[in-house]
C-alpha cells in the first residue's frame, strides 16, 4: 500500500503537520492507521502544568508548529507586522534559539504557512507579503539547515490590490502533482478572494495561478485544507464574517471554481476553525469557534455538512475566540482546545466512538485552564517530547508572550487516612475521629505537588462552604505523599479532596478522600468531650438518675451500663462506704447530640434518706463516639466540664433539710 502526503493537518493559527493517506482507498487506509495507532497506547488523565511564559516577538500575529531543524522536536514560527522568526524547541519543553526569518526590503508579513517547497526533507517558510502601496505578494524562503536567509525567488505578485484586512494561507496538493502549493484568501472588493498557486517542487511558486475564486463574506479568519468529499483530491475550507465556505476540488488543472457556493451560518461572529474527524467515521469535520461557543459541523461524506451541534463551553454563556483539534489523551480522537471569551483555555475531550457517544454529546464537558492574561493564538505539540501535546497560548498586550501549558502524564492520585490517626467509630457515611489535624497518605506520579482541601459541611444539611487549601505536600521519588492539615481544624464534618498542587486548571482535577474501604466520604472531627447535664438521687426510692450529652459525635454505648464505671456510697465522717447498684439501664439514643439518661438502681433498705451519699463517674469510662472522654468536672451547676478537660464527675447528695 503506497502512502503520500496529501494534506495539512491545522494545529495552530497557523500551524501545520503532514498527514499521510491512500489516494485509492483512503477511508480505508484512515481506519487502518487509527486502529494501528491505538495499540500500545496508555490513556491517561490530561492535565497541564504553568502556565510557562516564554518571550517571542511582541505582537505575535500568526505562529506555525514545525521541525525546523530536524531533531525530531517541534519548533515554533512566529510571525508579527513586521518580522518572522523560527523559535527553536531546546528538548526541555520549551524553546531557546531564535532564528530570523530574512524579510525582503520593502515588504511587511502579513500571512504565513510552512511547506517542504523543494522536497529536500525541510520545511520551508512561506510568506503572504504586502508592500508600500498594499499589493499582496508571496515568497518561499528556503530552510538551510534551520537558517532562512535564502530565498526560492523574488516575491511573486499576487494581486494589485490595494489590499486591507487579513490575509490568510494555507498549504496542499491541489493539483494532484506530488508537488505542495499554496493559497491565500483576503479581502478583495467587497468579498473574499482565493488564490492557489502551484509549486514546482524546485521551491518555485506560479507564476500564474491555479484557481481564482470569490467567497462570499470578508475578513477571512482561517483557510483550511482537507479532503472533505473523501475523493482523495483537496479541498479548502475559507471562514469569513458571512460564515463557512466549502470549495471542492473538481481535479482539473483550476481546481476550485471562479464563484464559491453560498457560505453556511457559522455562528455569531466566527472567529477560528479547525478540521479533525471528530465522529470517527473517516470524514473529517468541522469545529468553528464564535461567539456563541464552538459549532461542530459533521461531514457527510460529500463535502456537505450537518447542521452545527453547539459545543457548551463553561460557564456556558462563554464564547470562542479560536479552536484547534488534537488527540490529548491518546485515544486515536480528536479533542479540542479552546480560548473562551474568559482569556482562559477549555479543553474539551471527545466523547465519541464511531458516530456515536453517550447521550447527544460530542464532548465532555470543557476543563479551562490559566493560560496568560490575554490568549489570542493557539497551537498545539509535543515539545517535552513525553508523547503527549503541550498547549501553546499566543498572549497579546501586556504581556505580549508564549505561555506553554506542559502536558504532564498524570497517575491517579488515591490518598487514605493514616492508620495512625485515631479514629474511633463509623456513623453512616461518616468515619469520627478526635484529631483535629488528622494525617492522610497517599500515592501520586513521582515528585508530584499535591494540595489537600477541607470542605465543612453544614449543620442543617444546606450547602457547604467553599472546600478551603489546608496542607501541601510533593510526593516523594516512589509517589508517596503525607499530607496533615498545618493548623488545627475547628470541630465539625468535613469531606476532604487531594489535587495536584501546579495544574494550570482554574478548577483542578479532585480526587475525594474516601474512608474504610469506601464506604464513607466524610470525617467528623470531635474534640469536645461528653459532660452531665443532669443528675439527681430520690433515697426513698433507691433511684439515681444522671443524664450524659455530647455535641457531636454522640455517647458511646458501652461504657454508659457498664457498672464499673460508677462509685456510689455512703459519706460518714470523711469515709465513703460503697453500695453497689441492682441494676443499670438506659434512654434510647434518639440522636447523637442527644441525652442519654442512666438509672441505677439501689436496694431502699440499705439508704436512709437522712444521711449524705456521694457518687462519683469515672472519666475515662464514659466517652463520645470520637473517644474524647467525660469532661466532668462539677462546681454544682450543670452541665460539667467546667475546664473542658476529662476529668470525673463528683456529686454529693445531701439529705433533705428537716421539715421536708
Amino acid at each position: 500500500m503506497e502512502l503520500r502526503p496529501i494534506g495539512i493537518l491545522r494545529l495552530g493559527r497557523k500551524a501545520d503537520v503532514l498527514r499521510a493517506t491512500d489516494r485509492r482507498r483512503p477511508r480505508r487506509v484512515r481506519a487502518i492507521l487509527r486502529a494501528e495507532a491505538l495499540e500500545g497506547r496508555e490513556l491517561l488523565a490530561v492535565d497541564f502544568t504553568g502556565p510557562q511564559a516564554f518571550s517571542i516577538p511582541a505582537v505575535t500575529t500568526h505562529i506555525r508548529v514545525a521541525d525546523f531543524n530536524r531533531d525530531a522536536r517541534p519548533d515554533l514560527l512566529a510571525l508579527t507586522s513586521t518580522t518572522a522568526t523560527v523559535v527553536l524547541n531546546n528538548g526541555t519543553g520549551s524553546f531557546t534559539t531564535s532564528v530570523p526569518v530574512t524579510i525582503p526590503a520593502g515588504f511587511r508579513p502579513v500571512a504565513a504557512t510552512v511547506a517542504d517547497l523543494n522536497r529536500d526533507g525541510q520545511p520551508d517558510v512561506v510568506l503572504g507579503l504586502l508592500n508600500a502601496t498594499d499589493q499582496l505578494y508571496v515568497q518561499g524562503i528556503r530552510n538551510n539547515n534551520a537558517t532562512f536567509t535564502t530565498a526560492f525567488a523574488a516575491p511573486l505578485l499576487v494581486n494589485a490590490g490595494p489590499i486591507s484586512g487579513p490575509v490568510e494561507m494555507s498549504t496542499g496538493d491541489y493539483n494532484r502533482d506530488g508537488k505542495p502549493d499554496v493559497a491565500l484568501a483576503y479581502n478583495l472588493a467587497g468579498g473574499t478572494r482565493v488564490d492557489t498557486l502551484a509549486g514546482d517542487g524546485t521551491g518555485a511558486l506560479g507564476p500564474a495561478l491555479l484557481s481564482m475564486t470569490t467567497v462570499t463574506g470578508q475578513n477571512p479568519a482561517e483557510l483550511l485544507t482537507e479532503d472533505f468529499n473523501v475523493d482523495a483530491a483537496q479541498d479548502l475550507a475559507v471562514l469569513t464574517t458571512s460564515g463557512l465556505t466549502i470549495l471542492l476540488n473538481n481535479t482539473t488543472a483550476t481546481p476550485f471554481p471562479a464563484t464559491a457556493p453560498a457560505p453556511v451560518s457559522a455562528g455569531t461572529n466566527p472567529n477560528s476553525m479547525a478540521a479533525a474527524d471528530i465522529n470517527f467515521d473517516g470524514k473529517p469535520d468541522i469545529a468553528v469557534a464564535a461567539g456563541d461557543g464552538v459549532n461542530v459541523f459533521l461531514n457527510n461524506g460529500t463535502g456537505g455538512f450537518s447542521t452545527p451541534v453547539n459545543v457548551d463551553l463553561s460557564p456556558a454563556s462563554a464564547g470562542a475566540k479560536e479552536v484547534r483539534a488534537i488527540d490529548l489523551n491518546n485515544d486515536s480522537r480528536p479533542d479540542l482546545i479552546v480560548i473562551n471569551s474568559n482569556n482562559q483555555v477549555s479543553v474539551l475531550l471527545n466523547n465519541t466512538f464511531n458516530g456515536t457517544g453517550p447521550g447527544t454529546r460530542l464532548f465532555q464537558p470543557a476543563v479551562n485552564f490559566n493560560a496568560g492574561t490575554n490568549p489570542t493564538l493557539l497551537a498545539a505539540a509535543d515539545i517535552s517530547g513525553i508523547g503527549r501535546p503541550s498547549i501553546l497560548a499566543v498572549n497579546a498586550s501586556p504581556t505580549n508572550n508564549l505561555n506553554i501549558l506542559q502536558a504532564v502524564i498524570a497517575q491517579p492520585i488515591t490518598v487514605r487516612l493514616q492508620t495512625s490517626t485515631v479514629t474511633s467509630g463509623l456513623i453512616s457515611n461518616t468515619v469520627i475521629t478526635n484529631n483535629n489535624r488528622p494525617t492522610f497518605t497517599g500515592t501520586a506520579s513521582p515528585n508530584q505537588p499535591v494540595v489537600l482541601l477541607a470542605q465543612r459541611q453544614t449543620a442543617t444539611g444546606g450547602t457547604p462552604a467553599a472546600a478551603m487549601q489546608v496542607a501541601t505536600a510533593t510526593a516523594d521519588a516512589n509517589g508517596v505523599f503525607s499530607l496533615t492539615p498545618t493548623t488545627a481544624l475547628a470541630d465539625g464534618t468535613y469531606t476532604f479532596f487531594v489535587q495536584p498542587g501546579n495544574s494550570a486548571a482554574v478548577n483542578p482535577t479532585r480526587t475525594q478522600v474516601q474512608f474504610s474501604n469506601g464506604t464513607a466520604n466524610q470525617l467528623l472531627i470531635d474534640t469536645v468531650s461528653p459532660k452531665v447535664t443532669n443528675a439527681t438521687f430520690d433515697a426513698r426510692a433507691g433511684v439515681l438518675n444522671i443524664t450524659f450529652q455530647d455535641e457531636a459525635s454522640g455517647l458511646a454505648q458501652m461504657g454508659l451500663t457498664d457498672l464499673a464505671n460508677y462509685q456510689f456510697g455512703e459519706l460518714r465522717r470523711g469515709t465513703v462506704r460503697p453500695i453497689m447498684a441492682t441494676s443499670i439501664t438506659t434512654t434510647a439514643q434518639s440522636s447523637p447530640t442527644a441525652g442519654q439518661t442512666v438509672t441505677l438502681l439501689f436496694n431502699r433498705r440499705q439508704l436512709n434518706r437522712r444521711r449524705t451519699y456521694q457518687f462519683l463517674v469515672r472519666h475515662m469510662g464514659i466517652t463520645d463516639v470520637a473517644g474524647n472522654q467525660l469532661a466532668g468536672q462539677f462546681n454544682g451547676t450543670f452541665p460539667s466540664g467546667a475546664n473542658g478537660q476529662p476529668a470525673d464527675f463528683l456529686i454529693t447528695f445531701s439529705p433533705p433539710r428537716r421539715g421536708r
